[in-house]
């Protein structure tokens, strides 16, 4: 009896599956799947579009399908799963000479109340060169609906675009997926062998006014400067200055740093008084073409001396876009931003560093000889200072403070020894299962962005 190759067993019995699936009355949409190489991936792109109250004509937003790791497909089905409260769906059209449109079925809505549609399409005979890397394939054109008529303050906000399966017509011959495949012969409407296929889901994010926003983070308790992002919207493609205000409690703006180079601040107005100020951003147009869409322009500068009120768990920027200059003012300018919180949050330590001191070079939190004998004073002097972070004098960990903290950090210091226990060498909290928490009145100055 001649022997069979692994692949070529594989083969056979796929199909024998698939001719008792089709005998048994289950669903016949689904294709052979070839089990070997590589599999393909289909990516859809994320996106941004403009919906703009000011535009007459309908705005819209093309959303690219990329094909990589293409192996022998010359065959695609794709299935788009999108929400029509958002996106309604326009025309479709190729990117590549190497694809066509062989099919395209029409749209139904889904259970969840989505729309879905589903489009093949067929690769020309192999060109002398075949693309290496990602390949754009084709784009679907939508329409956007303008949901500022359901909500003046909007912003923006994002919709996500899949390839959930598009659900069949009528039922019972199951449901149109996505995949890459193989066609033996790509001009007969034969079923083709699919290959294994990655789905990345995209989406679209669409934005409807000009506003400026301030990013996020968490601070301790303890005097120190630190800074935070701020974003920029703007519609137009002539807006060349904006002025921006923000309003804050327990905080001093000290600076505007930009951080795109055609972005240019001038001198920060501070009312001390009013813990309010206010700055002009002028936008060189000579570099910066087209429009600005949540761009990271400047990084804003603060002043926390650490003196908040113990009820106050969190320091709020209330930034604020006050006018926008330029030949034409490009779509509304909202009256409403997005707030920046800076949560305060538990003492943070590094384990050994006893005084909570930041060193000017190297890393800037790891213990020094000076901790040592803070602890060892501590222990045995009356008069000795207070030890401002106990849980942090702890370095062994076992909840109580002796010698044994001391040897440890000695040890590290000049025997090149294990380390204190963690947190170590960054700032951070009492890990899970420590033997006591001592507690650290005087934490470390630590501020982290959050995304």
């Amino acid at each position: 009896m001649p022997k069979v190759t692994t692949t070529r067993t594989a083969r056979l019995l796929l199909l024998a599956l698939s001719l008792w699936a089709a005998s048994s009355g289950a669903p016949s949409q689904s294709a052979a799947v070839d089990p070997s190489g590589a599999p393909a991936r289909l990516r859809i792109d994320r996106v941004c579009g403009i919906n703009a109250a000011h535009e007459g004509e309908e705005p819209e937003v093309r959303v690219p399908v990329f094909l990589s790791e293409r192996g022998d497909a010359n065959y695609l089905r794709i299935s788009l799963n999108y929400d029509d409260a958002y996106l309604v769906y326009k025309a479709v059209a190729t990117l590549s000479p190497r694809w066509s449109i062989s099919r395209t079925v029409g749209f139904r809505e889904t259970a969840e109340g989505n729309v879905a549609g589903a489009f093949v399409l067929k690769s020309t005979p192999p060109c002398e060169e075949e693309p290496s890397g990602e390949e754009a394939v084709f784009e679907v054109v939508f329409t956007l609906r303008n949901r500022l008529r359901q909500d003046p303050n909007l912003l923006y906000d994002s919709t996500p675009i899949s390839f959930r399966p598009l659900p069949s017509s009528p039922p019972t011959l199951g449901s149109m997926d996505s995949f890459a495949g193989f066609l033996a012969r790509p001009e007969e409407s034969s079923e083709p062998l699919r290959r294994a296929t990655i789905l990345d889901d995209g989406g679209a994010t669409i934005y409807y006014q000009n506003f400026v926003e301030v990013g996020s983070g968490e601070i301790t308790r303890r005097a120190q400067s630190f800074e935070i992002p701020l974003y920029l919207t703007v519609l137009g493609d002539d807006i060349d200055t904006v002025s921006v205000g923000v309003d804050y409690d327990e905080l001093i703006l000290r600076e505007v740093i930009p951080v795109a180079p055609p972005i240019l601040p001038a001198p920060v107005i501070p009312n001390v008084e009013a813990r309010e100020a206010s700055f002009r951003l002028n936008i060189d147009r000579r570099v910066t073409r087209g429009r600005l869409l949540r761009v990271w322009v400047a990084n804003l500068i603060f002043r926390f001396e650490g003196t908040a009120r113990p009820d106050t768990m969190a320091l709020y920027i209330l930034p604020r876009l006050l006018d926008v200059q330029g030949e034409g003012t490009g779509g509304v300018t909202s009256s409403r931003s997005v707030t920046g919180m800076v949560e305060i949050v538990e003492p943070r330590f590094v384990r050994g560093n006893v005084d909570s001191s930041v060193q000017l070079r190297g890393y800037p939190y790891l213990p020094d000889i000076n901790d040592a004998l803070l602890i060892l004073e501590g222990l045995y002097l009356s008069r000795g200072e207070p030890l401002l972070c106990l849980e942090a004098a702890d370095c062994d960990d076992n909840g109580e403070l002796d010698m044994s903290d001391v040897i440890v950090l000695l040890n590290y210091l000049f025997r090149s020894a294990d380390p204190p226990r963690g947190p170590f060498p960054q700032p951070g909290i009492d890990p899970p299962g420590s033997a006591a928490n001592l507690g650290c009145d005087y934490p470390l100055p630590y501020f982290a962005p959050r995304p």
